[in-house]
C-alpha cells in the first residue's frame, strides 16, 4: 500500500519504500521487490474470496453514514488493461486489442463508484463469468442499504444466466439484445406507426417501439418460485436514416421486478 501511495508502477518499484530512513517514517521495514512479488503469489482462490467479502463491508460501512443506499443503478462491463512482462499469469495470450492484459469485470454505479470488480485472463469473452458476478453485484449493493438495483450492461452481458440472476436479486435490469434472426425478424415486422421519435445523440429522425420477446424461450432455468422465462419488453432504436444500410436497429431487453412478485416482469416495464 506504501509503495503504490508513493506512485510505483511495478513491483521493482517498491525499492523506492526502502530509501533514506524511510522505515523510520512508516513505522516497520520496508519489504525487498522480491519479498513483495512472493506475497503477491501467495494467495490462494479462498483468500481472495475472502478479500471480497472484507470489500464489501467496506462499502457497507461507507454506505453506512447515508452516502449510499436508495435505489442504486450500477452499469457492468468488461475493460481490457495492459500489463507488462511475457510471464505475467493470466495475460500470456494476446487480447483482440493486439496487447497482452488482464480483462476484469467491473460493476460501477451512476456516480463513478466501483462496487465490485472480478479480474479475469485477458484473454477471454465480455461476458464470461458474468452470471455469477451480476448475482453478486446486487447482493452487495442490497446489503450496503440499497433499496433497489437497476443493473444495465450492453449486449456482450446479453446471457440467460445473468437474466436469471438479476431476476433471482429481484434487481430491475437493462441488457442490449443481441440481432439475432429471430429478434431482428420480430423488429423488422414492428408496424410503421408503432414507432415513436425519441432523442438520439447520433442525429435526428430515431425512433423507439416495444415488442413483445421471449428471451432465452429454450435455455432459461427454473429458478424455484420464479417462472422459468417470461415475456420481455424489447424497446428497439431505429436510429437516424442518415444512412440507413449502415444504421441497423439496435435492441435492449428491458424488465422491472417487483420483490415478492415471483421474479415476473412487469409489462413494458423498464429499467
Amino acid at each position: 500500500v506504501h509503495g503504490l501511495m508513493a506512485g510505483t508502477d511495478c513491483i521493482d518499484d517498491f525499492d523506492v519504500a526502502r530509501a533514506g530512513s524511510t522505515a523510520a517514517v512508516l513505522g516497520h521495514r520496508a519489504a525487498a521487490p522480491s519479498t513483495v512479488g512472493s506475497f503477491l503469489r501467495g494467495p490462494t482462490l479462498g483468500h481472495i474470496r475472502q478479500l471480497d467479502a472484507v470489500a464489501g463491508e467496506l462499502l457497507a460501512r461507507a454506505w453506512a453514514d447515508g452516502r449510499g443506499g436508495g435505489v442504486q443503478v450500477v452499469d457492468i462491463d468488461s475493460t481490457p488493461c495492459e500489463t507488462y512482462g511475457l510471464a505475467k499469469d493470466g495475460a500470456r495470450q494476446v487480447m483482440r486489442t493486439g496487447r497482452r492484459g488482464c480483462h476484469p469485470l467491473i460493476a460501477a454505479t451512476e456516480g463513478g463508484e466501483v462496487v465490485h470488480a472480478r479480474l479475469r485472463r485477458g484473454w477471454t469473452s465480455d461476458g464470461s463469468g458474468a452470471g455469477r458476478f451480476t448475482g453478486e453485484t446486487p447482493a452487495r449493493l442490497t446489503r450496503a442499504a440499497a433499496t433497489e438495483v437497476v443493473v444495465r450492461a450492453d449486449s456482450g452481458f446479453y446471457q440467460a444466466d445473468v437474466v436469471a440472476a438479476c431476476r433471482r436479486r429481484d434487481a430491475r435490469f437493462s441488457i442490449g439484445a443481441r440481432m439475432r434472426e429471430g429478434l431482428a425478424r420480430a423488429v423488422t415486422d414492428i408496424p410503421e406507426d408503432a414507432w415513436v421519435p425519441v432523442d438520439y445523440p447520433f442525429g435526428e429522425g430515431a425512433a423507439a417501439a416495444g415488442i413483445p420477446w421471449h428471451a432465452f424461450a429454450q435455455r432459461m432455468p427454473p429458478l424455484g418460485d420464479h417462472a422459468p422465462s417470461q415475456l420481455l419488453t424489447v424497446p428497439p432504436i431505429r436510429p437516424a436514416p442518415r444512412n440507413p444500410p449502415d444504421n441497423p436497429p439496435v435492441a435492449c431487453c428491458e424488465a422491472s421486478v417487483e420483490p415478492g412478485s415471483g421474479g415476473q416482469p412487469e409489462a413494458g416495464g423498464t429499467a
